[in-house]
């Protein structure tokens, strides 16, 4: 989930994630969720939050928030080495109480950190039709 050695709430005690293998009702293709959720590291656990929006069963923006440093924010299709890989039926995040939210809190943290003018940096690379909605 990214270079910096972090995980979501979801990582092991050895700091791997794991899936999670319970029966979830399937994502369509198109449809939009949106998740919050820890991010820790083994030796420090409250290190910050990592924000996701879901495009059907992959991340389509991610945004991690460390403390005490700039967000990190990363599209699909351009940023693909750092971004979440786990399937959203596998990440367990969807019986996680609390975890999703809704798309304007996203949106706002998204657009709070740069995420718009990220998005127009792109503009020319990015093909995935929900993104291209998204650039103003």
């Amino acid at each position: 989930m990214g270079a910096q050695g972090l995980f979501c709430c979801l990582a092991t005690k050895e700091g791997r994630l794991m899936a999670d293998t319970g029966q979830v009702a399937s994502t369509g293709p198109e449809e939009q969720r949106y998740f919050r959720c820890p991010l820790t590291k083994l030796d420090h656990p409250s290190e910050g939050i990592w924000l996701a929006h879901f495009s059907g069963r992959y991340v389509l923006r991610q945004i991690q928030v460390i403390h005490d440093q700039a967000p990190i924010l990363s599209i699909a299709g351009i940023h693909d080495m750092t971004m979440c890989e786990i399937p959203l039926e596998e990440t367990g995040l969807t019986r996680k109480r609390g975890a999703e939210i809704l798309e304007k809190d996203f949106n706002a943290a998204w657009e709070q950190s740069g995420g718009n003018l990220l998005l127009k940096r792109f503009v020319n690379q990015i093909t995935n039709p929900q993104l291209k909605k998204l650039i103003r």
